[in-house]
């Protein structure tokens, strides 16, 4: 047991660690000219970083309902959220009780729309569970990235 606590803690120190470079290069990225040739390396570096995140979570064996996604600082996320409504699951209300907040609308120039769909339920930000938390609490926390970039944890339902 001790050895696979070990090995587990070591990949989470590498998730983190690309996570952070992952942050680095997303910010970094908007300081470039776009396309000049640091733009370019710096969008190599990033999309590689991508890749080692999502074979650290595949290794991880994350839930597959599950995914995670890097949020981008510095811009806007474009992204609308409400609450189930009763006949999806949820109790209608938005007081932070009863069904998830999920993804409502996505703009069409979200940093994030290749990334999300509608109906997405928003489970976790940053590593915080946000299940009982109103849709304008949600949607308050995702404003936030626009300082600081974030991990957004969403499920998916699987067809």
């Amino acid at each position: 047991p001790n050895a696979s606590n070990r090995a587990a803690e070591a990949t989470t120190e590498k998730m983190t660690r690309i996570e952070k470079e992952f942050h680095t290069l997303s910010m970094a990225i908007r300081m470039a000219p776009k396309y000049s040739r640091m733009w370019m390396m710096l969008r190599t570096y990033l999309e590689r970083a991508k890749e080692e995140l999502d074979a650290i979570r595949e290794d991880m064996e994350v839930c597959p309902h599950t995914i995670h996604i890097m949020a981008p600082s510095g811009v806007d996320l474009g992204l609308a959220v409400e609450r189930l409504s009763p006949d999806d699951g949820g109790d209608g209300d938005d007081d932070g009780g009863g069904g998830p907040v999920c993804i409502s609308g996505v703009d069409p120039i979200s940093p994030l729309r290749d990334q999300v769909q509608l109906n997405d339920k928003i489970v976790a930000i940053d590593g915080k569970d946000v299940q009982g938390l109103s849709s304008v609490e949600v949607g308050e926390l995702l404003a936030s990235c626009i300082d600081d970039g974030m991990s957004i944890g969403e499920q998916r339902r699987i067809s």
